[in-house]
């Protein structure tokens, strides 16, 4: 016996749970992480976090790949 099974949960619906699941988790991710790092400039932070809340997983996404530039170093 599955043990999701008394909840009614199939394969297709913790399919469906973890494709949403996913990209809420990444987004709230790289919020933590923006709001958490020193930027070179202090618009740059408001900027990164405003385009994570509007645009949540492709924000996280063009987050992670263009910050590394704009935080600031030790």
């Amino acid at each position: 016996m599955n043990m999701l099974s008394f909840l009614g949960l199939g394969g297709i619906e913790l399919m469906l749970i973890s494709l949403m699941l996913l990209p809420m988790l990444v987004s709230l991710w790289a919020l933590v992480d923006a709001i958490r790092s020193d930027f070179t400039k202090d618009i740059n932070k408001l900027i990164w976090i405003l385009v994570i809340i509007c645009v949540p997983f492709v924000g996280a996404v063009l987050y992670f790949v263009l910050s590394r530039k704009q935080k600031a170093t030790a």
